[in-house]
């Protein structure tokens, strides 16, 4: 247990001085807040609903899971390869009793590191947004609906973040994930094949629908339909093949250490 911790921390603390993740999350994350935080604003201080701060919160956290995890999935890649390169693979191999602790470490302190830079900004943004709103409910509303809908997808991509870089070529693995997270979450069903609005999405409408929102109109085309139970299973679904990919990147590692 303490070797995991140590992990986690170092991990972390190295993860959360690179400057290209503050720049990459900020700015991605930043952007969209930039476009729509005037409107936000506007709207919500000309309509009055029981349902606003639900809205709002939901509206706060939807930028974490549109471009922000390309950057932050791109910049997780490279911890393994990068191990290897430096040689710091044989030293951390003979420290720690067993691959478990280096695995579990470098998952939690990756996932703590990513998720540093977007968290402040939406807290920032939180801030803005409840004080001239007067919606002091959102301080708990917001992390409740992060919890639910950003949290599941950000535990899934940084898991196999880690996992396919052993597998594949660094450089292969970073273009295909940016080119499949774009597939998963940005294109309509309507248009092309993907599994965007589908039991295995990964931007968190389902439980944004089942839990959080009575706007059932954006969701008339979810197959399965958004209930609660199906939310639940979607959730279930995404915790699950992060596990799976958890459970597999021990065998990836000695796999790549038998290769040399």
């Amino acid at each position: 247990m303490l070797e995991t911790f140590g992990v986690i921390r170092y991990e972390y603390l190295m993860q959360i001085r690179r400057w290209s993740l503050w720049i990459s999350s900020v700015g991605l994350v930043g952007l969209i807040y930039f476009f729509i935080l005037g409107g936000l604003l506007q709207k919500f201080q000309l309509q009055g609903s029981s349902q606003q701060p639900w809205l709002v919160a939901i509206d706060l956290a939807a930028p974490l899971n549109i471009f922000a995890p390309v950057a932050a999935g791109i910049l997780v890649a490279d911890r393994f390869p990068r191990d290897f390169r430096l040689g710091v693979n044989d030293l951390l191999k003979a420290s720690l009793p067993s691959s478990r602790p280096l695995v579990i470490g470098k998952y939690l302190g990756s996932v703590l590191a990513v998720l540093t830079p977007p968290i402040l900004l939406m807290l920032a943004m939180l801030i803005y947004l409840a004080v001239p709103l007067q919606m002091g409910a959102l301080f708990w509303m917001a992390p409740l609906v992060t919890l639910g809908t950003v949290l599941p997808a950000w535990l899934f991509f940084v898991a196999w973040s880690l996992f396919f870089p052993l597998a594949l070529p660094l450089r292969l693995y970073q273009v295909l994930f940016a080119g499949f997270w774009l597939w998963a979450t940005a294109v309509p069903p309507q248009r092309l094949p993907t599994i965007n609005e589908t039991i295995v999405g990964l931007q968190g409408d389902y439980a944004n629908h089942a839990f959080f929102s009575d706007t059932g109109a954006m969701y008339a085309n979810f197959h399965p339909p958004a209930t609660t139970g199906w939310a639940v299973v979607n959730m279930g679904l995404i915790v699950g093949l992060s596990i799976v990919a958890l459970c597999l990147t021990p065998l990836a590692l000695r796999w790549r250490e038998g290769r040399g």
